[in-house]
């Protein structure tokens, strides 16, 4: 059972929640019982300092996974000869994040010990391209990266492992992959103050706009996010900007910002994969290669 709300998060990005059988309310954290339904309906021993030690013992948990601040809270359930395991909530950093997720995935039997980084990327909305690939870690070149064409790439950061990173991101052919970046340097560089804010801030789950499952890019009843271009706009209107680029909004998703925006705004990137970005690309070849487009009718279009 767990005694703090970051220690449910833990236990479930490591693929365990199942093993949960008292915690907290989650009530603060919605999404988080949109993805583990079970977790409305299992007991509530209290949290922190606040436990109820009576709740626990009638609970027989194998262990109480609780906060480093609770320490009164602790001593109360260890009294009752109950192991006890402290995490951080969220006062760690990454280096000994990734300790504390390594001494959980031991204490849960080594479950999901070597994927614990894709549950963080899933349980964020994300889809993990990589996985399915029996490769050695840091084996990955640019072809594959092209092939993948991904929106977000997440590595390790030690040394080591940061030349690999690096000769992926100096390789010709990618370097149009990072556009945001090289605009950033450039604004910078001429003396420009730059705040940028990437397109899932403020992400919500597409069921909220009523998306069902066979129009997701993942598997059925998967978690998958959308953007949130009024989040980001009104993050930018705080920010006090003056002038706004926008890069790379899905068609409609740059509308909505354009929209709630404050300050003058621009499209210099329109998002089209298929045609790398270049949407005027279609109206180029409306003569040829999508000459289809000039003789389709649809009837309710006005």
């Amino acid at each position: 059972m767990t005694c703090q709300g970051g220690a449910s998060h833990e236990i479930s990005v490591l693929g365990c929640a199942d093993k949960i059988i008292a915690q907290p309310s989650m009530k603060s954290f919605p999404q988080l019982l949109k993805m583990y339904p079970r977790f409305n309906n299992i007991p509530n021993a209290g949290s922190f300092d606040t436990v109820d030690v009576e709740h626990i013992m009638a609970l027989k948990p194998d262990i109480v996974v609780a906060s480093v601040t609770s320490l009164q809270g602790n001593k109360k359930i260890e009294s009752l000869g109950i192991p006890v395991v402290t995490v951080s909530t969220g006062r760690a950093n990454i280096d000994r994040l990734l300790r504390e997720f390594k001494m959980m995935s031991e204490i849960l039997g080594g479950a999901q010990k070597a994927e614990w980084g894709h549950y963080f990327i899933t349980a964020s909305g994300g889809i993990n391209v990589s996985r399915s690939l029996k490769i050695e870690r840091g084996a990955v070149g640019p072809e594959q990266v092209l092939v993948w064409n991904p929106d977000v790439i997440i590595t390790r950061s030690d040394k080591d492992f940061q030349g690999k990173v690096n000769t992926i991101w100096d390789n010709q052919r990618l370097r149009g992959r990072n556009e945001s970046m090289l605009v950033d340097r450039i604004l910078q560089r001429c003396g420009f103050e730059v705040v940028s804010v990437c397109c899932k801030v403020g992400r919500v789950s597409k069921e909220v706009i009523g998306i069902k499952d066979q129009y997701k890019l993942g598997a059925p009843g998967s978690y998958e996010v959308m953007c949130n271009p009024v989040t980001q706009a009104e993050i930018m209107n705080d920010e006090g900007t003056e002038f706004n680029i926008v890069i790379g909004l899905c068609v409609g998703h740059d509308s909505l910002l354009l929209k709630h925006a404050d300050a003058m705004s621009t499209v210099l990137i329109a998002k089209d994969k298929v045609l790398g970005h270049n949407p005027a690309a279609a109206l180029r070849l409306s003569g040829s290669y999508y000459k289809e487009l000039m003789h389709k009718q649809n009837k309710g279009a006005k």
